[in-house]
């Protein structure tokens, strides 16, 4: 399982929070019970972008078969590629 550091909010403020890919249910959201952790627990709040690109991600790790956590891994490698060429 590995962490994977996102900028929430919580009340006005935004700070970095872990969260933690594995092997989720197929059905499910990825993080559906860490979102709801950080919300109840911590009064955050996980950006929508954020929360439906893992979504995203787990429907296209689901249909080629591929574990998450490697795509997401792949994924973010490309999104800081594209932020260091283009800016944010």
């Amino acid at each position: 399982m590995r962490p994977f550091i996102i900028r929430c909010s919580f009340g006005g403020e935004t700070a970095d929070f872990p969260f933690y890919i594995g092997r989720p249910v197929d059905d499910a959201h990825p993080l559906e019970q860490q979102i709801a952790f950080l919300a109840r627990e911590r009064g955050g709040r996980m950006p929508a972008a954020a929360a439906d690109g893992f979504a995203d991600l787990h429907a296209i790790a689901l249909a080629e078969r591929v574990p998450l956590e490697e795509l997401v891994v792949w994924a973010m490698g490309k999104a800081e590629t594209v932020e260091h060429r283009f800016g944010p």
